[in-house]
C-alpha cells in the first residue's frame, strides 16, 4: 500500500527559539533605553522645578526685604524735632541690617497703634513702632545662632528719649556653614520699660521669610559713592554696627547694595559647581542682586509754622550768696514746652530803665552735666546791691513769651556766704634722678589737681537747687593758690602761684625750684571775693637737671680791711641749655679762694 506525503507551505512555520530570544532581547534593549531616558528626564524635570521653586520662594523675600529697605527714613521724624534720638539705619553690619520706617503708615489701624501712645512728655509725635524697626538677617532654623546684633535705641513705651542697649540674640553674622534661614525680625511692643540687655529672643519677633540661603551681604554707600562698611564678610569684628560710636557713620548712608545667593533644597551629584570648593559644591544656586536708594535717607519733616510762645516763666526768686552774682531761678518747664533759652533782665532797685538782659540756653550744663531746672547764673554785679529781676521764655522759632512777673519783680542784694570747697587729687612729679625726666620738667615740679566744683558743705545755700555731695556747686571761682614749704610740718609755706596765675580752667602749673631736693605743696581755691578755701592734702616734689647752672657773672673783689674780702656777682637764674637756657632757681653758691 502506498501513501501520499504532502509538504505545508512555508508561510505556516512559527517562530523558532533562536528568534523569539533575539527578539526579546531587543526589546528589553528598548525598553531600557526608553527607561533610562524618562528617568533622566524626570530627574531633570524635578531639578528644574525644585530649582524654579526655591528660586521663586528666595525672589519673594529679596522682594520684600528690598521694599523694606527702600522705605528706610520714611516719615520717622514727621515734625523735624533736632532732639529725636531715632536712626534712619540703625545698624550696618555687612551680612545684616537694621532700618527704621512708617512702614504701616497706610493702615488707618496699625498707623496708630502703638504710636499714639509713645509719644509721652518726651515727643509731639511717632510714627515709627517697635515692629517698624526692622532687621534681616540670617541663622539657623529655630532660630539658631551664635552671634547676636547689638543696638542703641529708644524702644520704651511711651519713649523717654533715652538711648538702651539692645540685643537681638541667636543669628549668624559669618556665614561659613550654609544653607540658613532669611529672618525678618522685630523688637516686641512692651507697654513701659523695655527689657534690659541682654534680652531674651521673646523680646523680639522673629519671622522666617525664606528658607535654604546660602550667604546674604550689604555694602553701604554715602551720597558721594564712597562705601561706607569694611565688606568683610567674612569677619564681623570690623563691622559699623549698631552703637553710639558709629552714629554719624549709619547717618550717612543713602545708597544700599543687597546680595542674596539662594540654592536648593537638595544636591544634585550629577552637578558641581566650578566656583564653590565647599560643601555646597553640588547645590545649584542662584544670585539676587540690587541697588537700593532709599529716597528718605538723610531727610526730616518740617515743622509748622510756629507762631505760638513758650509759656511764661513762673515762680521767679533770686538766690543770692554768691561772690558779684545772683542764682535767679524759675520752674522747670515741661519737656514739650519748645524752650530753648531763656533772657533774665536785671536792674538796680527803683531803675527799671536801667536794665542789662543776660541769655541762658536751655538745658545748659553744669560741670558737663546737663541741667534741665529753670535757673541762671547772674554774674558782674556790685557786692552790695539791690538787684531786680524778670525772665523771659523763647523757643527755636524764636518766639518770646511775656516778661515775669509782670509787676513787683523779686529783689535780692548780692552777698557772700559761700567759701570755696578743697581741692582734691593734688599731684607733684618727683623725680629721684633725670632718667626719664621730660626735658620740658629741667629744673621745674609739675601740680595737677582735679576741678573744684562745690564749696564747703557747711557754707552750702540751701536755696540753691544744684549740689554734689550735699554741697553747692561753685559759680564764683577766682582761681587757684599754690603753697610750697621746705619742710613737710608746712609751718612756713609761701604763695608761689596766685589765681592770677592759675584762674578759672587752669588746673595745672609748674614751679621752677631748686633741683635734686624735696619741696612739699598745698593748694587752695579762692572766691572773685578773695575768700579762700581749706588747702588740699600736702604732697611733695623734687625737680632735677641735666644742665649744669650758668657761670656767674659780674664778679668782683675788694678789700674791706686786711682781713676781710667783698665778693660780688649778678644772680644766676639760667642754666646752660642750648639754643635757649631755661630759668632756674639756685640755692647756693660756691666762693673758690687761690
Amino acid at each position: 500500500m502506498h501513501g501520499l506525503l504532502k509538504s505545508e507551505p512555508k508561510d505556516a512555520w512559527g517562530f523558532s527559539l533562536i528568534e523569539m530570544m533575539v527578539a526579546s532581547a531587543i526589546f528589553a534593549i528598548a525598553a531600557a533605553v526608553a527607561f533610562i531616558l524618562y528617568s533622566a528626564a524626570q530627574k531633570s524635570y524635578k531639578a528644574g522645578e525644585n530649582f524654579t521653586d526655591q528660586q521663586q520662594s528666595t525672589r519673594v523675600a529679596f522682594d520684600r526685604m528690598v521694599s523694606d529697605i527702600r522705605l528706610a527714613g520714611f516719615n520717622t521724624n514727621p515734625d523735624g524735632d533736632a532732639s529725636r534720638i531715632d536712626e534712619q539705619v540703625e545698624g550696618m553690619w555687612d551680612t545684616a541690617i537694621t532700618i527704621r520706617g512708617d512702614f504701616d503708615f497706610e493702615d488707618p489701624v496699625a498707623s496708630t497703634t502703638p504710636e499714639s501712645s509713645l509719644p509721652g512728655a518726651n515727643y509731639n509725635v511717632v510714627s515709627t513702632g517697635n515692629d517698624e524697626i526692622v532687621t534681616y538677617v540670617l541663622a539657623k532654623p529655630g532660630p539658631v545662632g551664635s552671634d547676636t546684633l547689638t543696638l542703641r535705641l529708644d524702644p520704651d513705651r511711651p519713649r523717654t528719649k533715652a538711648l538702651k542697649t539692645v540685643t537681638i540674640p541667636n543669628v549668624v553674622l559669618v556665614q561659613s556653614n550654609p544653607p540658613y534661614t532669611l529672618y525678618r525680625v522685630t523688637l516686641a511692643d512692651v507697654a513701659g520699660a523695655f527689657p534690659s540687655s541682654p534680652q531674651a529672643a521673646t523680646s523680639f519677633v522673629y519671622e522666617p521669610v525664606a528658607e535654604n540661603v546660602r550667604s546674604m551681604s550689604f555694602r553701604y554707600y554715602d551720597d558721594g559713592g564712597t562705601l561706607l562698611n569694611p565688606d568683610t564678610p567674612t569677619n564681623a569684628a570690623d563691622d559699623v554696627g549698631g552703637g553710639d560710636a558709629n552714629t554719624t557713620v549709619r547717618a550717612k548712608a543713602r545708597r544700599i547694595a543687597v546680595n542674596i545667593v539662594g540654592m536648593t533644597q537638595d544636591e544634585d551629584l550629577d552637578y558641581t559647581d566650578p566656583t564653590d570648593a565647599t560643601a555646597t559644591s553640588h547645590f545649584r544656586k542662584f544670585d539676587l542682586q540690587s541697588d537700593v536708594n532709599p529716597e528718605n535717607l538723610g531727610k526730616t519733616g518740617v515743622k509748622d509754622i510756629d507762631i505760638t510762645p513758650p509759656p511764661t516763666p513762673t515762680n521767679i526768686a533770686g538766690g543770692p550768696g554768691h561772690c558779684q552774682g545772683m542764682l535767679v531761678k524759675w520752674d522747670q518747664p515741661a519737656p514739650t514746652s519748645g524752650v530753648t533759652a531763656y533772657v533774665v533782665k536785671f536792674y538796680p532797685s527803683g531803675s527799671p530803665g536801667s536794665f542789662t538782659a543776660r541769655n541762658f540756653t536751655y538745658p545748659h550744663l553744669d560741670y558737663g552735666v546737663i541741667d534741665y531746672l529753670g535757673h541762671g547764673f547772674v554774674s558782674g554785679l556790685t557786692m552790695g546791691s539791690n538787684y531786680c529781676f524778670q525772665v523771659q521764655a523763647r523757643d527755636l522759632a524764636g518766639n518770646q513769651s511775656a516778661w515775669a512777673p509782670s509787676v513787683s519783680p523779686p529783689c535780692a542784694v548780692v552777698t557772700d556766704l559761700t567759701t570755696p570747697g578743697t581741692p582734691a587729687n593734688l599731684t607733684a612729679t618727683y623725680y629721684a634722678s633725670n632718667v626719664g625726666m621730660p626735658a620740658t620738667l629741667d629744673g621745674k615740679i609739675q601740680l595737677n589737681w582735679d576741678e573744684l566744683k562745690v564749696n564747703t558743705v557747711a557754707t552750702s545755700l540751701s536755696g540753691d537747687p544744684n549740689s554734689i555731695g550735699g554741697a553747692t556747686i561753685l559759680r564764683d571761682l577766682a582761681g587757684y593758690k599754690v603753697y610750697r614749704d621746705v619742710i613737710s610740718t608746712f609751718a612756713t609755706p609761701i604763695v608761689v602761684k596766685t589765681p592770677t596765675d592759675v584762674p578759672v580752667g587752669v588746673l595745672s602749673v609748674q614751679d621752677t625750684a631748686t633741683a635734686c631736693k624735696d619741696f612739699f605743696y598745698k593748694v587752695s581755691a579762692v572766691d572773685l571775693c578773695g575768700t579762700e578755701g581749706p588747702m588740699s592734702a600736702i604732697v611733695t616734689g623734687r625737680a632735677n637737671t641735666i644742665y649744669d647752672p650758668a657761670p656767674p657773672s659780674g664778679v668782683s673783689a675788694s678789700r674791706l680791711d686786711p682781713n676781710t674780702m667783698l665778693v660780688q656777682w649778678s644772680p644766676v637764674t639760667t642754666n646752660t641749655a642750648t639754643p635757649t637756657p631755661q630759668t632756674i632757681a639756685v640755692e647756693q653758691y660756691k666762693i673758690y679762694r687761690a
